[in-house]
């Protein structure tokens, strides 16, 4: 889930914390959109939360604080989503916070270690 959103702003993830529960099977009502699933792995749901940084390009040439404070923070204490594998065998997990973005958000954040 970290990387370059389509806004090109970095996204960045901290005080992640996951509850795994028992697995289960491919269910396609709630796995059909998963990006290329294994339809014969296990899936395992997930909830848990996190701290979801997102930062642009800090202003060159700006004073001190505008090019260290580049981030926003959205934090997520509730999420929920799933872990499964893919036809290649690799493993994917993903959450989404129960938060809209714009109840939440923290603007002009230096970004995380």
């Amino acid at each position: 889930m970290e990387g370059l959103d389509i806004g090109h702003n970095l996204v960045l993830l901290t005080d992640v914390v996951v509850q795994i529960a028992r697995l289960r099977a491919f269910n396609y009502a709630h796995d059909s959109s998963r990006p290329q699933i294994d339809v014969g792995a296990p899936v395992y749901d997930i909830r848990g939360g996190f701290k979801q940084y997102r930062c642009g390009t800090p202003i060159v040439g700006g004073d001190a604080y505008t090019t260290t404070h580049s981030c926003n923070l959205y934090e997520q204490p509730q999420a929920a989503g799933a872990c499964y594998q893919d036809i290649f065998g690799d493993w994917h997990c993903t959450m989404v916070g129960k938060r809209p973005a714009s109840s939440n958000q923290v603007r002009e954040q230096i970004p995380p270690t």
